[in-house]
C-alpha cells in the first residue's frame, strides 16, 4: 500500500461510525447473521391493503415523530471477535446523544454528540479523546473517508423519517411480508446517494435501511428486529439493529446493538449529558483540523490504534480469540 493508501485507511479510522467498531473490536471485522425477525403480538395493523407511498411516509413519520427522547440501561454493544459491553444509551433529538460502554466495571467507551459538536473515546483503542465540530467536520478531510455521515446512527436505531419534500420513488416489492422506498438525497460533501428503506408490509415498521453510492455500491446498512410497541407512546422500535459500514471493503464494520426495551420520553434533566467529557488523562484531538491525521499517528508511532498495536496489554476473556 502506498502513502497514501495507508493515510486514506488512517482516515477511515478516524471516522466516527468507524471507530464505533475499533472501540469494541481488536480482529478484523466479519459478517454477523442478521437476527429473525421477532414481533410484539400487540403491535396495531399498519396497513389492511397495498399502501401507496404517501401512506408508507406518513405512517414511518407518524411512528417517528411521537419519540422526543429515549433512555435504555441495559445495552449490550457487540462487534466479531471481540467481548460484549454494557452499556446505558440516552438519546434526544435532533442530535443529542450518549452512549457509555463497561466492561468488568471498567468504563471502556463514550459516544456522544449534541447539536454543535460529536465525540468518540475508547478506553484502549483512541489513545485520545476523538471530537468535532459536526460543520466544521463535514468540510473536513478526514470526512471524505468516511463513508455515512455521523447522524445516520439515529436512523439506524430507528428513528428515521422521510423528508416529504424530498424525492421518493415505490413502494417496490422487496420479499416476503416487505416493501421498499427509494429516496435520493445529497451529503455535506454534495455527493449524490440514495438511501432504499425497507418497510414491513403489514406493520409499517423499518426493517432495514441501506445507503448507496452513485454506482449503486451499499456503503452502509442497518437491519432492525425484535421491534417492541410502546402504546404510550403510540410507536414501535427495535430492540436489536444490526449495523454494517462499508460492507465488503478492508475498512468493513459489523456493529450490534442489543438495546433491551427503551423508556421514552422519560429522559431526566442531567447536567452535562450531552456535553463533550474532558477525559484529561487523554489528548484531545479535533477531527476537523486538517492536522488530526499526524497528531493522532503520533500518539500511535504509526497510525494505529494503541490497543491494536500493544497487545500485550489486552486481557483474555472467554470467547475471545486474539488474531
Amino acid at each position: 500500500m502506498d502513502a497514501n493508501g495507508r493515510r486514506g485507511a488512517a482516515l477511515r479510522r478516524l471516522g466516527w461510525l468507524g471507530l464505533a467498531a475499533i472501540l469494541i473490536s481488536s480482529s478484523g471485522a466479519t459478517c454477523m447473521p442478521w437476527a429473525k425477525w421477532k414481533t410484539d403480538e400487540r403491535i396495531p395493523i399498519a396497513f389492511q391493503h397495498t399502501p401507496t407511498m404517501g401512506e408508507v411516509i406518513q405512517k414511518v413519520n407518524q411512528n417517528t415523530a411521537s419519540i422526543r427522547q429515549l433512555q435504555a440501561d441495559a445495552v449490550r454493544i457487540a462487534a466479531p471477535g471481540a467481548p460484549s459491553l454494557k452499556a446505558t444509551l440516552a438519546l434526544e433529538r435532533p442530535r443529542n446523544l450518549r452512549i457509555r460502554g463497561e466492561l468488568l466495571m471498567s468504563r471502556e467507551l463514550d459516544i456522544g454528540s449534541n447539536d454543535t459538536a460529536f465525540w468518540i473515546w475508547g478506553k484502549n483503542a483512541t489513545g485520545a479523546l476523538l471530537h468535532a465540530n459536526h460543520d466544521a467536520f463535514a468540510m473536513s478531510p478526514t470526512s471524505e473517508s468516511l463513508p455515512i455521515d455521523p447522524d445516520w446512527l439515529l436512523d439506524a436505531l430507528g428513528l428515521a423519517s422521510f423528508d416529504p419534500n424530498a424525492q421518493h420513488s415505490g413502494p417496490y416489492a422487496h420479499g416476503p411480508g416487505s416493501m421498499e422506498i427509494h429516496s435520493q438525497f445529497v451529503n455535506a460533501r454534495g455527493e449524490p446517494l440514495v438511501k432504499v428503506t425497507v418497510v414491513h408490509s403489514v406493520y409499517g415498521w423499518i426493517l432495514e435501511q441501506q445507503v448507496r453510492d452513485r454506482r449503486n455500491r451499499v456503503i452502509a446498512a442497518a437491519k432492525a428486529s425484535n421491534h417492541r410497541h410502546y402504546p404510550e407512546a403510540g410507536a414501535t422500535l427495535p430492540d436489536l439493529v444490526e449495523i454494517q459500514i462499508a460492507p465488503g471493503s478492508p475498512a468493513a464494520i459489523d456493529l450490534r446493538i442489543d438495546v433491551g426495551g427503551y423508556r421514552i420520553n422519560e429522559l431526566a434533566p442531567t447536567p452535562d449529558l450531552f456535553a463533550i467529557p474532558a477525559f484529561d488523562d487523554y489528548p484531545h484531538i479535533n477531527l476537523a483540523d486538517p492536522r488530526a491525521y499526524d497528531q493522532w499517528r503520533g500518539l500511535t508511532g504509526n497510525g494505529t490504534p494503541t490497543a491494536a498495536r500493544d497487545e500485550a496489554f489486552q486481557p483474555e476473556y472467554r470467547g475471545y480469540t486474539r488474531k
